[in-house]
């Protein structure tokens, strides 16, 4: 098998020669990505331009670590290999690591299209991983059941193909970026494996660009979009059954039925765009969509006749009582099966 080492670089220090040099060991080529470095940086990144197996690319202004790592994807598809290994610039990640992970690749019988090198939570683990790890690795459990415990290492192996499949379906920023892999690579049902690796702290990772609070929470803003933009809609069906019951009399079941079928138009293109940054065709996800509406509009008029008839709610009381019941199964149905990248 053919690998390449893509490492970000921004101002890491002379370590970054150690790490360059001593990552050639295990792979085929390394990319070398300058998000931006001073001048003194550069200089360094110079040596490296003469080497036949180091690529060395450049970003004229720092642009985040999710930039950094999407040039060297975009530059590894002119190679012919079979996985990426990204690793930090600063030492943290031991080269010799990497052996670790092409064992597991070449002696499964399985393939894996996404590897995280997990550090042992809690030993030695400065506090601000130690906090990020645990808020991320619970919102991963909730959401996905996944099993990973260190959602935020870098020390990753991606194949050739969940490249490819990721490098436009995905928006590059900051740190959030190798959430985002990570979380598609969940959501989409990639084969995900993970290796044991250890990690060293310099200053108790006092640089480390990782905000617990502030990047914890991109991790759930898909959800929190979700429930604000869900509301919105909930507010547009529930004003027109109100319209509909009180000023014109309308039987309420015909009313709920009319709501929604106007609420479900806003609220496919408001998820479509805005939620789950879909641009995929838009009739094979609508006729999708359509599915789930009928599904839903199913449930929620039999369990609203339910209240009404059977157990004397108000109907103005049911309704709101129907839709937070579905709330949180529509999300889960969406993602996974209208607006899925799969």
């Amino acid at each position: 098998m053919k690998y390449i080492a893509i490492i970000p670089a921004y101002n890491p220090g002379i370590i970054v020669k150690e790490v360059v040099y001593k990552t050639l060991d295990y792979v085929d080529l390394v990319i070398l990505v300058d998000d931006g470095c001073d001048i003194q940086h550069k200089c360094i990144f110079s040596d490296f331009e003469k080497h036949p197996k180091i690529k060395v690319l450049r970003h004229e202004e720092n642009m985040g670590k999710g930039r950094a790592l999407w040039t060297g994807f975009l530059a590894s598809l002119d190679f012919n290999y079979d996985y990426v290994i990204t690793l930090d610039s600063d030492g943290q990640h031991l080269p010799e690591q990497v052996e670790i992970f092409k064992k597991h690749i070449e002696s499964s019988n399985k393939y894996f299209d996404f590897i995280i090198g997990e550090r042992e939570i809690g030993k030695n683990m400065p506090w601000r991983s130690n906090i990020g790890n645990s808020i991320t690795g619970g919102i991963f459990r909730f959401f996905w059941r996944s099993g990973i415990l260190d959602t935020q290492s870098g020390f990753r192996a991606l194949s050739n193909s969940f490249i490819k499949k990721i490098i436009y379906d995905i928006k590059p920023g900051r740190y959030e970026t190798e959430m985002r892999i990570l979380i598609k690579a969940l959501r989409d049902g990639h084969n995900v494996g993970s290796v044991k690796i250890s990690t060293v702290y310099f200053d108790n990772n006092k640089n480390s660009k990782f905000n617990p609070v502030s990047d914890s929470f991109k991790v759930l803003k898909q959800f929190l979009l979700f429930a604000i933009l869900g509301f919105s809609d909930w507010v547009l069906d529930y004003s027109i059954f109100i319209l509909l019951s009180l000023s014109f009399s309308v039987f309420f079941l015909w009313a709920h039925i009319t709501s929604k079928v106007i609420s479900v138009i806003y609220y496919f293109y408001v998820n479509k765009y805005i939620v789950f940054n879909s641009y995929r065709h838009g009739l094979y996800e609508f006729l999708r969509y359509l599915l789930v509406v009928s599904f839903n509009i199913l449930i929620t008029s039999s369990l609203l006749y339910l209240l009404v008839s059977y157990f004397q709610f108000s109907q103005f009381m049911a309704k709101p009582l129907v839709d937070v019941l579905m709330f949180t199964a529509n999300f889960f149905i969406l993602k996974s099966f209208v607006y899925s990248k799969k």
